[in-house]
This record gives C-alpha cells, sequence and structure tokens, in this order.
C-alpha cells in the first residue's frame, strides 16, 4: 500500500480522519498521503443574486487550509504528504483522483460539524464506498489510531472466486499482517455450515492462503445496537430497500435522504401531512398509509401487508408479518 487519499471538508471529523491517516501512513513505509478537497462553483447568493465565481481565488483559499490541515498533523515534517483541491462534485472528482493517482485506499470521516451536515456527509460516505475503485476506510468521530491487527471481512460465501476482490484484499492484509475473521452475513444460512458453504470456504481458504481465516457468522438481523445517532441511522436507512415507520424522526430522515419510506398515520395526524391524499409534498419518496377511524390500526396494518405481498422480495410476507403482531408494536411505538 502506497497512496492513500484523505477527502476533508474542515470540519471537526474530517481532521479526525486525517490525523488518522497520518499515524497509519508513518506506519507503512514509503506510503504518501494525499489531503484532498473540492468545492462547487458558485453561482448565485444566498439571495439568489448572480456572483461570479473565481475558481483561482477559491482554488487559492483551499489549498491554503489544506496545508493548515497538513502542518498540524503528525508527520508533516516529512516529504510524504501534499495537498489537492479541484473544483467540482466530490464524488466526480474523487473517483477521478482516485483513478489517476492509482490510490490504494481512501480513508474519510462520516460525520459533519452539524448535524444536517452528518446526514449529508454519511451520504456522501455512502456514495464513496459505491463509487470509488478503492476500498473506502470509514473513521468514527471519536476514532483514535492503533495499529491494526484485526480485519474482518463480510462475504455471504456465494461464488466467492467471482464476489471476492482477492486483489484488494491481499494488497490490505499484506500491509497489516492482521488477525482475519471471514464472516458469513447470508442471513438464509446464518446459523447453518451445509454442503455448500463448506465447499465455498474451501474456495475462500484457497483464495487466501497464508493467512489462515477464521470463520464466524452473524446471527442477528438487529442494529440497533450500533445506532448511537442520527449518522448511524442515516447509514443504515441509506441500505434499506425501504423504511416503515410510524410518524417519527426516523421517517423524516428516511424522506430527507429521498429512501422509499412508508410513513403509518393515525385518523388526526400532524398538520403538515394534510388530509385524504397518500403523497406528500415534503417528501417525493414517502407514501402515506392513514387510519380510516380512530385507533384503526388494523386497517392500517392490512392495507400495508397488502402492499408489501405485491413486492417480490416479500413473497412469504404473509407467513413472516402477522396483523396481530404489527398492531402490537406500532402501539407500542406510539404509546413510547
Amino acid at each position: 500500500m502506497r497512496k492513500i487519499i484523505v477527502p476533508t471538508d474542515f470540519s471537526d471529523t474530517s481532521k479526525n480522519a486525517a490525523r488518522f491517516a497520518s499515524q497509519l501512513a508513518n506506519d507503512i513505509p514509503d506510503c504518501q498521503l494525499i489531503l484532498f478537497h473540492s468545492f462547487d462553483k458558485v453561482v448565485a447568493g444566498s439571495d439568489g443574486t448572480p456572483i461570479s465565481s473565481d475558481t483561482q481565488s477559491r482554488m487559492t483559499i483551499s489549498m491554503a487550509a489544506l496545508e493548515n490541515v497538513k502542518s498540524a498533523l503528525p508527520g508533516s515534517g516529512k516529504n510524504n504528504m501534499r495537498c489537492v483541491a479541484e473544483e467540482g462534485s466530490f464524488l466526480s472528482s474523487l473517483e477521478k483522483l482516485c483513478i489517476e493517482e492509482k490510490a490504494d485506499m481512501v480513508i474519510m470521516g462520516i460525520n459533519g460539524a452539524t448535524r444536517l451536515e452528518q446526514v449529508l456527509i454519511g451520504s456522501s460516505t455512502i456514495g464513496a464506498i459505491n463509487q470509488t475503485a478503492c476500498p473506502v476506510m470509514i473513521i468514527p468521530p471519536e476514532a483514535s489510531y492503533r495499529k491494526i491487527r484485526t480485519v474482518v471481512y463480510a462475504s455471504d460465501m456465494k461464488n466467492v472466486k467471482v464476489t471476492t476482490p482477492v486483489n484488494i484484499l491481499r494488497k490490505v492484509l499484506n500491509t497489516f499482517y492482521p488477525k482475519l475473521y471471514v464472516v458469513n452475513v447470508d442471513e438464509e444460512h446464518s446459523v447453518e455450515a451445509g454442503q455448500e458453504y463448506l465447499r465455498e470456504k474451501a474456495l475462500m481458504d484457497e483464495l487466501l492462503s497464508g493467512f489462515t481465516p477464521e470463520y464466524a457468522f452473524i446471527r442477528l438481523l438487529d442494529f440497533t445496537d450500533a445506532i448511537n445517532d442520527f449518522s448511524d441511522a442515516a447509514a443504515l436507512i441509506m441500505n434499506l430497500d425501504l423504511v416503515i415507520s410510524v410518524d417519527t424522526s426516523v421517517a423524516h430522515l428516511a424522506g430527507a435522504l429521498a429512501r422509499p419510506v412508508w410513513n403509518l398515520l393515525p385518523f388526526s395526524p400532524d398538520w403538515r401531512w394534510m388530509l385524504n391524499r397518500e403523497d406528500t409534498p415534503w417528501y417525493p419518496t414517502m407514501r402515506l398509509f392513514r387510519q380510516p377511524s380512530p385507533g384503526d390500526w388494523e386497517s392500517v396494518i392490512a392495507k400495508v401487508v397488502n402492499e408489501l405481498s405485491k413486492i417480490g422480495s416479500y413473497k412469504q410476507v404473509n407467513e413472516h408479518i402477522t396483523d396481530i403482531n404489527l398492531r402490537d408494536s406500532i402501539d407500542g411505538m406510539v404509546k413510547s
């Protein structure tokens, strides 16, 4: 591993990620660190008045800010760090830089300075994971650097010869020589080591020869213990196909992230949901399910179950979800 890109928006959490990356790079011989910032072209002021964008001035300011971050990092006196600023959207600029620099890894934070920024930057981090051609390491806000001694690789243990990024994974392992765990995240076979799994395990052993991985299963699908703030919730929501909720902050967060969300409403809802409609001008991806009469959650749940049954991914929805169980869960949420 010879080149690491560290995006920064100059927030405290992005600076912490840069400190982490700097200390990590110091432990890797001949590793180069690239501090990166992208800025959008200014087209108008806050009142809509057109503003001429002086790209060169903004570039100068961005580079000066990057140099300030660099000067505060451990090892900044060495010649293993440089700064890059570009005009353009964050994800496209980052993807372009990763390709041009042949980067081995991107290290970045997931939180911003404010709650709104936490959601937006969390979304950008998810985008970076999905879009960049190299691994992305996410640094939590309060994390401090310790030598990497353990690596967990998540796999559904299906067709591992095709789905395992062997070259990237071995490059990381050859850099840190950690203890390796391969965790089976296939929910259909999460507690069972059948013949298919054993065959795939043998193939995985071949792919990761020399690192003697240990294997484990994920048996729980309840992620609530891992949610500490809205950025954690946003990261989870970005990986869901559908969110079903009563009128809580989760429904608003899913709508703000433009994720499909079904909002279950009482007969007399909050004013913002208006009346006699299933859509809302607040969130284009939200659908409203209303009580037809006060306290009638049964009808709401029956409609939800019926709509879910129309979705191919939920063929056995009626075997797993019952009206009474959902009704009790919703009653509990409303009372709490």
